[in-house]
């Protein structure tokens, strides 16, 4: 059986609220004006540049250069070219071109320093004096000057012997400038530079003639001269630092200013520690210049075959003969022909040469360097200690020419 139960006969109502909120409309209504200002674009007016001429500066002081070229035409393309001074003070020129399909295309000329355009204006790199810089001590290096060496100088003559006339006078005449007594109590080295130029004369002629018995005296006069050259003391003064501590007006110095400088100092070595001294000091020096030198190429006799048909003679012997022995393209621009020298069937030397007129005058010296012991086989040039032994006899053939090639026979070098 289903229960049933009847319905609540309580039903609460609700009523409605008496409260109705109103909400004004605002009072106040922003208005904004439209803007009085109408900004005008005009339209572009484009004139093409045409080529101006170009601009260009140089500074005189700081060597700073610039320029700058451009040209234009209506169809946008540009072409021109501009140099500019970078921070490592080299001058670097462009050349640009630019227009609608290729964009900017530069390409960079030409590098150039700063250092690279002042030397070409002076006509070479500047050089400075080491008396400019602020460690210089004059004193401290004459002192070192002979220590290095390994020689003991009379201070007053080797301070003699580093100056010269030319600085003495400058001096003189800026003390005079400036209202000073121009009386200088300083010695200029012309006197013992001609005194040092014979000393070095002398010892070079002693030395060439103990060791080259056997040439004529033609040949120790080539040698002497090469070595007694202004290139070849120029060379052995600027070795020995003399360029550092000469007192002259011109800077650099001039060749004939270190050729009279060495000569002084060589005086100068003789008056303090005596005249041999100053023979080995040469020989060390001036006569080791012939080191690694062909002295053949010093000395180049005229008529070769003549000399050596007299020289034939007054030894008794037959003329030479000049026999072709082979040859090698004799029909091309690298002919060689190979020419033999005999005398009394006997073979004395031989030579090559690009025609037989050469190679014929070029075994007649062969044969004369035979006969004077200068060819490639002969020994080495003595120096250094090797000289200790013979040092009497060098000073001895100072004055006693060799034999002249007039005169020159074998048995006259060997009796010597």
């Amino acid at each position: 059986m289903k229960p049933e139960y009847p319905s609540p006969a309580y039903k609460p109502e609700y009523p409605s609220p008496a409260y109705k909120p109103e909400y004004p409309s605002p009072a106040y209504k922003p208005e904004y004006p439209s803007p009085a200002y109408k900004p005008e674009y005009p339209s572009p007016s484009y004139k093409p540049a045409y080529p101006t001429k170009p601009s260009y500066d140089y500074d005189d002081y700081t060597y700073n250069d610039f320029a700058h070229e451009e040209t234009s035409d209506d169809k946008g393309y540009v072409s021109g070219s501009y140099r500019t001074l970078l921070p490592d003070g080299r001058t670097q020129i462009v050349n640009y071109k630019a227009d609608d399909y290729t964009g900017f295309v530069a390409d960079v000329k030409e590098f150039k320093r700063r250092k690279d355009i002042e030397n070409e204006r002076n006509g070479g790199e500047k050089i400075f004096h080491r008396s400019t810089f602020l460690e210089w001590n004059y004193d401290a290096e004459i002192f070192a000057f002979g220590n290095r060496l390994g020689e003991k100088f009379n201070e007053s003559s080797l301070r003699a012997a580093l100056t010269h006339k030319s600085y003495i006078e400058r001096e003189s005449a800026r003390l005079v400038s400036v209202g000073i007594d121009s009386s200088l109590e300083m010695q200029d080295n012309e006197e013992l530079a001609l005194k040092g130029g014979e000393m070095i004369s002398k010892f070079v002629n002693g030395y060439l003639r103990a060791v080259f018995r056997r040439v004529p005296e033609e040949f120790i006069m080539a040698m002497h001269n090469f070595l007694t050259s202004s290139s070849t003391l120029e060379t052995v003064a600027k070795h020995i630092g003399l360029g550092d501590l000469m007192l002259c007006s011109d800077f650099p110095c001039k060749t004939t200013t270190y050729v009279k400088s060495f000569k002084a100092v060589v005086a100068a070595l003789a008056d303090s520690t005596g005249e041999e001294r100053a023979r080995i000091f040469v020989q060390d020096l001036v006569v080791t210049q012939l080191y690694n030198q062909d002295v053949n190429e010093l000395w180049n006799p005229q008529n070769p075959v003549e000399n050596l048909t007299a020289i034939l003679k007054r030894e008794g012997k037959g003329e030479p003969e000049f026999r072709l022995i082979r040859q090698t393209g004799a029909n091309s621009i690298l002919a060689v022909y190979n020419v033999a020298v005999y005398s009394d069937k006997n073979f004395i030397a031989e030579s090559a040469g690009e025609s037989l007129e050469v190679a014929q005058e070029l075994a007649a010296r062969e044969a004369l360097k035979t006969f004077f012991h200068t060819d490639d086989s002969m020994r080495a040039l003595p120096f250094g200690r090797q000289l200790k032994n013979i040092q009497s006899k060098i000073a001895q053939l100072e004055n006693q020419p060799n034999v002249p090639l007039s005169k020159w026979t074998s048995a006259k070098v060997t009796n010597i």
